[in-house]
């Protein structure tokens, strides 16, 4: 019983990152048992407004779901903003599936909720 109770809990705090994959439109198309996976594997963490993401170079350590919140992206070094970003978006992807350094700046615009 016990094992059927710990199984169970641990499904429990995996469900809102399995909800949030399964509704992320990027993600369509992924069976069950592969968002299963990520959820499993997913770190949730919250980014206070005003802190970043990443920055331009860095080295990249995953895949990012914008769950809640807004990030701002830059991709110049003249300062200007490029795009925001809202929840439900993918970001860092390009770095991860290329293995190559970040090409962008991301700063949080508000209080934001990812999964990595």
């Amino acid at each position: 019983m016990a094992l059927e109770e710990e199984q169970s809990s641990v499904v429990q705090e995996m469900r809102p990152a399995i909800d949030c994959l399964r509704n992320c439109a990027d993600l369509a198309g992924v069976d069950a048992a592969t968002l299963d996976e990520l959820a499993a594997g997913a770190e949730h963490f919250s980014l206070p407004a005003g802190r970043h993401l990443f920055e331009m170079g860095s080295l990249s350590d995953g895949v990012y779901l914008l769950i809640s919140g807004r990030l701002a992206v830059r991709t110049s070094e003249n300062g200007e903003w490029d795009a925001e970003l809202s929840g439900g978006e993918l970001v860092g992807e390009a770095a991860w599936l290329l293995r190559d350094t970040r090409s962008a700046d991301l700063v949080a615009v508000r209080d934001s909720e990812l999964l990595l």
